[in-house]
């Protein structure tokens, strides 16, 4: 092959193996979110129940580049909790990444 056809291969897959180590679904980190987390938003629904927010401590803490000093990442998990009853769907996970200011950025 041509050396530019390798280096273009080598990114694709660089690149396929970089989205796999980020992967929030991945079973190694599975375990960080899944548990009970600190109650970041607790927001009541109209038709019952509430929309909760919880954080989780990440394994893969430090911030991305580019992030202010003093920075590091954290799991946010999004579920519906029903008026009555448990729900164990989680709706949403991200992780994000909290400044020293403590507001979270999306990374």
């Amino acid at each position: 092959l041509h050396s530019s056809m390798r280096s273009c291969y080598a990114l694709r897959y660089a690149a396929r193996h970089r989205a796999k180590l980020v992967d929030p679904g991945r079973k190694e980190v599975g375990k960080e979110f899944c548990g009970l987390g600190k109650k970041v938003l607790d927001l009541p629904l109209k038709t019952g129940g509430s929309l909760l927010v919880t954080s989780h401590w990440a394994s893969e803490w430090l911030p991305p580049p580019g992030s202010a000093s003093g920075s590091f990442q954290e799991w946010r998990v999004l579920r519906f909790q029903p008026e009555e009853g448990s729900n164990d769907l989680l709706q949403s996970i991200t992780k994000v990444c909290i400044a020293p200011d403590r507001t979270p950025r999306v990374r």
